[in-house]
């Protein structure tokens, strides 16, 4: 299956090598070039050659990083000051309790 991306106003076919790269790099963006060239058939330069063009295109727009955010700052505490002006008193605390409480 061959997809087109317009780039720069021309119209640009991805080819079934550039898929592959593309579905290689979803699942592991930190693969060397070697690795990845080995995947898709190709030799290291071409292989190379193809990122940067998907890159250029604006096809691959970056790379990044899953951060897990309890193992980040386990410990991490909020003091946080809330004014109810329902004018309902302890039944809008008491309501406004239950629903922070729901939260996870």
């Amino acid at each position: 299956m061959n997809t087109g991306i317009k780039a720069l106003g021309t119209f640009e076919t991805l080819g079934c090598i550039d898929e592959a790269i593309i579905d290689v790099l979803r699942h592991n963006g930190r693969i060397t070039y070697k690795k990845l060239a080995s995947l898709v058939h190709l030799s290291e330069s071409p292989c190379q050659q193809r990122v940067r063009k998907l890159e250029r295109l604006g096809v691959i727009r970056g790379y990044g990083a899953f951060i897990d955010e309890h193992k980040l700052s386990p410990g991490l505490s909020l003091l946080v000051l809330v004014g109810l002006a329902d004018g309902k008193g302890l039944a809008a605390q008491k309501a406004f309790e239950a629903v922070v409480g729901a939260c996870p």
